[in-house]
């Protein structure tokens, strides 16, 4: 499976002891396929939304629902504090605008899904689930 082949593909670079050294515990090496400071199994989730459909009277409305919202707050601080790790880094990082993340975190989305999908498969098949995300 070729997107399951991206999470590792760089994890060489942790073999070179001039890199570790360099960037230090900024840059994790491992299962990060965009070197970015928020590894994919530190990435939050998308936010949910707090508007849900509803029927009222037989017709469906959109309604602000109280939980989802609180929900979302959270979710959506977790996000932002993940972003300012990723645009705080240091002064030698390359700079990363807000959209490009958002493209990333959604390829990170999409490898995240496809290794999901090959667990259940390998699940149904009696054997053990990909190994766990490298720290």
């Amino acid at each position: 499976n070729v997107l399951l082949e991206l999470l590792d593909r760089l994890d060489f670079l942790a073999g070179s002891s001039q890199l570790c050294q360099w960037y230090g515990s900024e840059l994790p090496l491992l299962r990060n396929p965009f070197l970015v400071a928020v590894q994919m199994h530190e990435r939050p989730v998308t936010p949910c939304s707090a508007v849900r459909r509803v029927l009222v009277d037989g017709k469906q409305v959109m309604r602000v629902s109280a939980k989802l919202a609180e929900r979302r707050e959270r979710e959506v601080k977790l996000l932002d504090a993940a972003w300012s790790r990723v645009s705080s880094g240091p002064k030698w990082w390359p700079m990363c605008s807000k959209p490009l993340w958002l493209r990333v975190r959604s390829a990170e989305k999409v490898l995240l899904a496809e290794l999901d999908r090959h667990d259940a498969y390998r699940s149904v098949l009696g054997l053990p689930a990909t190994a766990a995300p490298r720290k």
